[in-house]
């Protein structure tokens, strides 16, 4: 049988969307690895995480293929990085070790696991304490420990610069629109006037994001204590993970130091509270279904009633650099996300 019957076989026995899993536009293609001649029944024993990615791309793998191991009853999760500590580990019932198709015994699914089209029936309705609890024994172990907590009165920024700023062959990456330097103040005083905040503590990346110097600034004529670092990764996780406030632009990065973290109160989130949203058929976020109703977490998005930046319309020209220092405070807005009454 090839593997493309493979995979409608399993499609069919849990219910899973094939075309989403066969989707030539998403990354490399699931597909089921098994050896020998033993006819395959539709489950797999194992997932084999391929092309493992960088901090927070890595953190929804590890998340997702630890929720849909637990639901399709897998017993080893085979990874593709040998950048993942000490291998193998058993957590949670769950073996992880380090990829090896052909000593796959059993038959595996393997994929990139970065998103979970294909797999919502699996997840829905979201359950906010499953997913918690996939977070604190299959993920966490693979990520920085709590630091000591930063305390009530802190909020902490988070800038992002690198590539979404510097042309690589003349392409960015269009979906990471950065927030305005307003957003960030607007949180801030938010945060100072609703949520007992008396100081600001900034990591950021580089100096390449025109709002971190629009913010310092800001910060400093308004008299407000704030104290910035771009540190080693260890070191700027590490004040992420203290923060009980936290103000994240969009990305992976903030989210999964968001789900990750034990002291957080609130977040504040740049238009969505989940930057890949987009590619599910659900009301609410994963983010904000975990955050509210396994963690007790206020959520805050800042929402442009202007003309700013639109959604996949970034390019990195002037002008956009420009809106980012200069847009206007008063065309923006900042929501709380309420939970479901």
């Amino acid at each position: 049988m090839s593997s493309t019957d493979d995979l409608k076989l399993l499609a069919s026995a849990w219910n899973l969307d094939l075309q989403a899993l066969s989707d030539e536009e998403d990354w490399p293609q699931y597909e089921v690895l098994r050896h020998g001649e033993t006819p395959f029944d539709g489950n797999v024993r194992a997932l084999a995480v391929r092309q493992v990615g960088r901090y927070g791309n890595r953190f929804y793998q590890l998340l997702h293929a630890g929720v849909i191991a637990r639901r399709l009853g897998c017993n080893e999760i085979f990874v593709d990085s040998d950048d993942m500590g000490d291998l193998p580990r058993t957590l949670g019932g769950i073996r992880f070790a380090h990829s090896d198709a052909t000593r796959i015994d059993a038959a595996a699914l393997a994929g990139v696991f970065f998103t979970y089209r294909g797999f919502e029936s699996l997840l829905h309705p979201l359950d906010a304490r499953f997913i918690q609890s996939t977070i604190e024994t299959l993920v966490a172990p693979f990520f920085p420990a709590a630091p000591p907590d930063l305390g009530p009165d802190v909020v902490v920024l988070h800038f992002r610069g690198g590539d979404v700023f510097t042309r690589v062959d003349d392409w960015v990456p269009a979906h990471y629109v950065m927030p305005p330097a307003a957003f960030y103040t607007q949180a801030v005083e938010f945060a100072r006037a609703q949520l007992g905040v008396t100081a600001v503590r900034i990591v950021f990346e580089d100096h390449s994001n025109p709002a971190l110097a629009v913010v310092q600034n800001y910060c400093r004529r308004r008299g407000i204590p704030c104290h910035s670092q771009s540190a080693s990764l260890e070191e700027d996780v590490s004040l992420m993970l203290g923060a009980r406030h936290l103000v994240i632009p969009y990305g992976t990065f903030g989210e999964a130091n968001a789900l990750l973290s034990q002291r957080l109160r609130s977040l504040f989130a740049f238009r969505t509270l989940e930057s890949h949203d987009w590619m599910y058929r659900r009301d609410r976020s994963l983010v904000e279904v975990v955050l509210q109703f396994a963690r007790g977490v206020r959520t805050f998005v800042g929402h442009d009633r202007g003309t700013y930046i639109p959604p996949f319309g970034w390019r990195a020209t002037a002008d956009q650099v420009a809106m980012i220092r200069d847009y206007p405070a008063e065309s923006l807005a900042i929501d709380e996300v309420l939970p479901p009454s």
